[in-house]
C-alpha cells in the first residue's frame, strides 16, 4: 500500500508562517490576581517549545503555588489568545488559589 501526500504552493518549509511570525516577535506577560509576591515567568522558548510544563510561582510570598500549562495552552498563546488558568492551593497557610492570565503580545 502506498500513500501519496501532495501540497500546493511554497511556504518556505514553514508549517504556518503566520504563527511563526507572531511568536518570533511576541513578549510573554503574566498577571496574577490577588497577588502577594508571587512570580511566574513564561519564556518565549516555553511558548515555542509547546510542551506541557508546571511552574512554581512562589516568588517572595511565604508559600508556594504551582501553575500548569498544557500543550493546548501554548498553542493558544502562539495564536495570540490569552490563556487563563488557576494556581494550585497554597502549599502552607490558608488555602487559596490565584487566577493567572498569560498572554503573548
Amino acid at each position: 500500500m502506498f500513500v501519496i501526500v501532495a501540497g500546493c504552493g511554497d511556504d518556505g518549509g514553514r508549517v504556518d508562517a503566520g504563527v511563526d511570525a507572531f511568536v518570533a516577535h511576541c513578549t510573554p506577560s503574566v498577571s496574577i490576581a490577588q497577588n502577594h509576591g508571587h512570580v511566574m515567568v513564561v519564556t518565549i522558548d516555553d511558548i515555542n517549545g509547546g510542551a506541557a510544563k508546571a511552574y512554581d510561582i512562589t516568588g517572595t510570598a511565604d508559600h508556594g503555588h504551582r501553575v500548569s500549562l498544557s500543550a493546548a495552552d501554548y498553542a493558544m498563546l502562539q495564536q495570540g489568545t490569552t490563556v487563563g488558568v488557576r494556581s494550585s492551593d497554597a502549599s502552607t497557610g490558608p488555602l487559596h488559589t490565584h487566577a493567572v492570565r498569560i498572554q503573548c503580545n
